[in-house]
């Protein structure tokens, strides 16, 4: 009874190999899917800096929205327009409904700060819009 069945010992060598094999074969799913997460984490990054220097430059904010107020049906009633101490304020006149629509629509998609927006009715018909946006 002092000897060891060489066949015990095969089979204990099989059962460690295949629980290594196992043990591998999951620590390399753990790293893969760690490494998915790193590429996800590392291009929602990339996209956040892009939009932070979107956001965050003043002087393409400002062309921007002087872009978008130098279009035809906006130029003539661009009122005054001030930059003070990182707020720029724009006041357009007599807009009508759908000027004003067309304006806020294009304002909105623009990648700009808004601060404030304050509507006046000037009558049935036409509205003055004055806008401050935080540069």
């Amino acid at each position: 009874m002092n000897k060891i069945n060489p066949l015990y010992l095969l089979g204990i060598f099989i059962a460690v190999a295949l629980l290594m094999m196992y043990e591998s074969w999951a620590m390399e799913k753990k790293i893969s899917r760690k490494a998915q997460e790193n590429a996800q984490t590392e291009m929602l990054g990339k996209k956040v800096a892009s939009l932070k220097t979107r956001w965050k430059d003043p002087k393409k904010a400002r062309s921007r929205i002087d872009e978008v107020l130098n279009m035809r049906p906006f130029a003539s009633k661009a009122g005054e327009r001030r930059y003070k101490s990182g707020v720029y304020k724009v006041t357009v006149k007599e807009l009508s409904a759908q000027e004003l629509d067309r304006l806020s629509a294009k304002l909105l998609n623009e990648t700009v700060p808004f601060k404030r927006l304050e509507m006046l009715r000037n009558g049935d018909r036409n509205v003055t819009v004055t806008m401050e946006f935080a540069l």
